[in-house]
């Protein structure tokens, strides 16, 4: 009911005109009370739900939601959001670039061929805690660093490195 409220909507002139930018991110909805069906204590100690987001960068509308268990780990469920956001997507909006921006949460291997075998642009954030990749990110010359205009308020650098 949503996509297709959203197809009708954005058919109509609502959607973007060149380029959907998406931010992929989990995220957790504290409730009160111990009752609440699917809630649960997760990594912040905090009663909630821990539901995957995808909004639009540009306006902050929430383009995609998924629930799942309450202490449910940021990345459980990430290919099936990602194929579920990207085919939501092509249904609405099939005729420009769609560019996902994903959390580090989401940072594996299975994420990063489910989004190459989509054909998506993205960005993904890296933990930066691992020492081999602190130091391969240290090592990238800073004539190498190219900036991306990533939104209307924003900029973003990136560059590459095998």
């Amino acid at each position: 009911m949503t996509a297709e409220t959203l197809r009708r909507a954005w058919a109509l002139g609502a959607g973007p005109k060149d380029r959907l930018v998406l931010d992929v991110d989990s995220t957790i909805c504290q409730v009160e009370g111990n009752n609440k069906q699917g809630a649960s204590y997760g990594y912040t100690k905090v009663l909630g739900y821990h539901p995957l987001l995808a909004t639009r960068a540009d306006t902050g509308e929430v383009f995609h939601a998924r629930m799942r268990k309450g202490s449910a780990n940021t990345a459980c469920g990430a290919r099936r959001f990602v194929e579920e956001l990207v085919a939501r997507c092509l249904r609405a909006w099939a005729t420009g670039e769609i560019v996902l921006r994903v959390a580090s949460g989401f940072w594996s291997n299975d994420t990063i061929k489910t989004l190459a075998r989509l054909g998506d642009c993205y960005t993904m954030a890296v933990r930066t805690g691992n020492r081999a990749i602190a130091t391969a990110i240290a090592e990238i010359d800073e004539e190498a660093w190219v900036g991306i205009d990533y939104t209307k308020d924003g900029i973003a650098e990136v560059a590459e490195t095998t």
